[in-house]
């Protein structure tokens, strides 16, 4: 049995704890915000209380209460910021229509500012002091592969990786310790996670054994995984009921928010940046030969084709010879405009059409070449399932790794992709577009 350091995330226990103590720190950060920011004949006093209690919610929705810290402290970043933005929106919006509070926007950036200072150090406090867990997986080598994956764990927590072929043959009688338990016992970890379905007859016994040791048995069933549709367990009589339903992005309400969304935040945005627009297309002509804008057929939700829009950032019929090629900063193929272009990710302004015409959505996964598409359906299981939804200009694989990828890994942009639909809500969108300006801002995306 192998041993090997990874990360994880904490046990039940040390969750209870963070979730309690964070909930407080919060809550006192965000109060003492709304005292500080307050100002007489503003806002009133009512909406900023009104806003505090909404991003406490933002944050608890957003899972930050329930991970225990399971991702990085950049991403725990990301979520305040897109809480308190969320939370912010009303009171922004108030200033707008009602003239008489025009003067409170200070104060609501101040609210703002203040309570993602606050909260953003509490967590980074909290982080630093996260101690280390010991945890153990069990079964086949390739479901332990599998689980590791999806549990995402991380640098700080110890793993032991304890592969066992045929998982029954090692239970024996009622007086033995299996030794996969032995060891894991041995190595002084509080959770042991087994890929396999243990029989009923041994479960009871290796709780028991367990829990005098102050270890917790889980159950991890890898092979009932499914991206398509979201598995509730249901009680029917005597009968244990494992129902699929359909993802929540996928419900016509969902879609129906989505769409407003785009709306609301693309028709300002073209308004606003048409100055920038203009520049770029004159520097486009100026610098090579060839149009503007740069026409590429992409695949979109249900697998229906659409022209994306781009400026121009290579060289007029860069693909006349080679065919349709996989995006290699290796290849001499883009102008010195469309360095800057692609550097800043501006040449994608233009898909804002696209999102107007309703071909795409401000966030989902990057739509891609029919050429390609076709190569990873043959490859890749699950790859349908990510034209579930409209393709998006920025989306979480394209926030969370490099824009540009080998084929090799379009695996783990899959990944990314999956785990945007299964656990979207509004305010992972809200996190996406905070990231998104955040790593725009930097060029990590470019």
């Amino acid at each position: 049995m192998a041993i090997a350091v990874a990360t994880f995330a904490s046990s039940r226990k040390h969750s209870r704890f963070l979730t309690a103590s964070l909930i407080v720190a919060d809550a006192i950060v965000l109060t003492l915000s709304v005292l500080v920011a307050d100002r007489p004949h503003r806002i009133p006093t009512e909406a900023l209380c009104a806003a505090a209690l909404i991003a406490l919610g933002m944050l608890a929705m957003s899972g930050t209460y329930r991970r225990s810290f399971g991702g990085s402290m950049r991403d725990e970043w990301y979520a305040v910021g897109a809480a308190l933005g969320v939370a912010a929106a009303p009171l922004v919006v108030l200033t707008v229509v009602f003239p008489a509070f025009s003067n409170g926007r200070l104060m609501v950036a101040e609210f703002a500012g203040l309570a993602f200072i606050g909260i953003a150090t509490s967590r980074t406090i909290v982080h630093s002091q996260r101690a280390p867990r010991r945890l153990a997986i069990v079964g086949a080598s390739d479901r332990i592969d599998l689980a590791l994956m999806y549990l995402r764990p991380r640098r700080d927590d110890a793993l032991l990786r304890l592969p066992v072929a045929d998982i029954e043959a090692t239970l024996g009688d009622d007086r033995t310790i299996p030794p996969w338990l032995q060891g894991a016992i041995v190595w002084g970890v509080s959770r042991v996670i087994v890929t396999e379905v243990l029989p009923p007859e041994c479960l009871r016994r290796i709780i028991d054994i367990a829990a005098r040791h102050n270890v917790s048995i889980e159950i991890a069933l890898t092979r009932l995984r499914s991206r398509c549709c979201q598995m509730h367990v249901e009680r029917e009589g005597g009968l244990t009921l494992l129902c699929p339903r359909p993802l929540a992005i996928c419900t016509t309400a969902a879609q129906a928010y989505k769409r407003v969304l785009d709306l609301v935040l693309t028709i300002p945005a073209v308004v606003v940046l048409i100055p920038l627009a203009a520049m770029c297309a004159l520097a486009i002509k100026l610098d090579s030969p060839g149009p503007v804008i740069y026409r590429q057929t992409r695949v979109g939700k249900n697998g229906v084709a659409f022209e994306m829009l781009k400026f121009r950032s290579m060289w007029q019929d860069a693909e006349a010879k080679t065919g349709p090629v996989w995006a290699d900063p290796a290849l001499p193929r883009a102008t010195r405009v469309g360095r800057f272009l692609r550097r800043t990710s501006i040449d994608e302004l233009p898909q804002l059409i696209n999102v107007l015409r309703g071909e795409m959505s401000l966030i989902g996964p990057r739509p891609e070449r029919p050429h390609f598409v076709e190569r990873f359906r043959r490859e890749l299981p699950h790859y349908d399932e990510r034209l579930l939804v409209s393709p998006g200009i920025t989306g979480w694989s394209q926030v969370s790794m490099s824009r540009i990828l080998a084929t090799d890994d379009i695996s783990l942009k899959l990944e990314g992709d999956l785990f945007y639909l299964s656990e979207w809500s509004p305010l992972l969108d809200a996190q996406i577009i905070v990231k998104t300006a955040v790593e725009c801002l930097f060029h990590r995306v470019a």
